[in-house]
């Protein structure tokens, strides 16, 4: 299931790879505080996903088949994590790795998982019991939630091995077919455990607590959100493929969402029809209340926001005998930047 959704390289290679546009509105808002040239051993040929905590950039490259550590200052190699020295023999086919309470958590193209601990060290599998969502987050006490996209769509709560505790009532979406096949569904967790969500196709957020009881929807249209107003015709690969074009050409998506930091929520969308800076940036607040006079527009893709930084990669221009790392580059909200509310 994981693997049938669409994946739009090409558009995040441009925009991997682009300066940023529109700096004046850029800027009013974030500061770069740095950046971080990662090593070029191992060769790292894309960034799946990233995270960060305690110094430690963790970097997923799905295509490489790789999950790595490096020092978030120096950018030097800490370690690669190796499956193979404690489960010999694994599938490892990893397309996202996250900190959590216990260490990190590798979500993986089955088997669906594996448990590391935070120097990289293997833990070991998951429950055999535990089924791959498309989206996890995970709560104070090491519990997981996983967003289960299977003949029902819900939320399901798990231990920190992968076993159900429980499910959340079906979840229905004006359009189903496109948020089964359509990157860019994404879910957060704030610092109380409450847990947000939202579809590639519409701005609505839906909030849970932990025990995953429906709170409510938080309903704010991003500045430059041109929503779609069509479903697929089918979850069927082929026939959707078929049917993206005409119902996406002109219609925004969302990427991805962020918990910026305290009652900060950042979402980024995608619009093919503003030609030079189709990224949107909305953030608001955990009430829907507007946080920025109006939306950002930039060319550059972020891989990660978190405590009030964001974070955008470059890769190098190859020479013609080493692939150089690439470079990290780090942007700090501004304080007192936002709206008031």
């Amino acid at each position: 299931m994981l693997g049938k959704i669409f994946l739009c390289m090409n558009i995040l290679i441009i925009l991997t790879y682009s300066q940023i546009r529109n700096e004046k509105d850029f800027y009013k808002y974030f500061q770069k505080i740095g950046e971080v040239k990662l090593s070029g051993k191992p060769v790292i040929n894309d960034i799946t996903s990233l995270d960060y905590a305690n110094n430690q950039l963790l970097i997923t490259d799905a295509s490489g088949k790789q999950v790595v550590l490096f020092n978030a200052k120096t950018g030097k190699l800490n370690c690669i994590l190796d499956v193979e020295l404690t489960t010999p023999g694994f599938n490892w086919l990893p397309y996202g790795a996250y900190f959590n309470k216990e260490g990190i958590f590798v979500a993986n193209s089955g088997p669906w998982g594996y448990r590391f601990f935070e120097d990289g060290k293997g833990r070991g599998m998951m429950s055999t019991k535990f089924a791959g969502a498309q989206c996890y987050v995970f709560l104070s006490n090491g519990n997981i939630v996983g967003w289960q996209f299977r003949n029902d769509i819900y939320l399901s709560l798990m231990t920190n091995t992968g076993e159900e505790i429980k499910r959340s009532d079906k979840i229905f979406f004006n359009y189903p077919n496109i948020t089964y096949r359509f990157m860019g569904n994404d879910m957060i967790l704030d610092e109380n455990d409450y847990v947000y969500l939202i579809t590639c196709a519409d701005w609505l957020i839906y909030k849970y607590d932990k025990n995953l009881n429906f709170i409510k929807k938080i309903n704010t249209k991003p500045t430059y959100f041109r929503k779609i107003d069509r479903d697929f015709k089918s979850k069927d690969p082929a026939e959707a493929l078929m049917d993206m074009k005409g119902v996406v050409k002109d219609k925004s998506t969302n990427m991805n969402m962020f918990y910026l930091s305290k009652n900060k929520i950042l979402i980024q969308y995608y619009t093919a029809a503003i030609k030079d800076t189709p990224i949107g940036i909305s953030i608001i607040d955990a009430e829907g209340n507007k946080l920025l006079e109006k939306d950002i527009l930039i060319d550059k893709h972020i891989i990660k926001a978190k405590e009030n930084k964001i974070y955008f990669y470059n890769q190098p221009k190859w020479d013609n005998v080493n692939q150089p790392g690439p470079v990290i580059e780090i942007y700090e909200l501004k304080s007192n930047s936002l709206k008031k509310n």
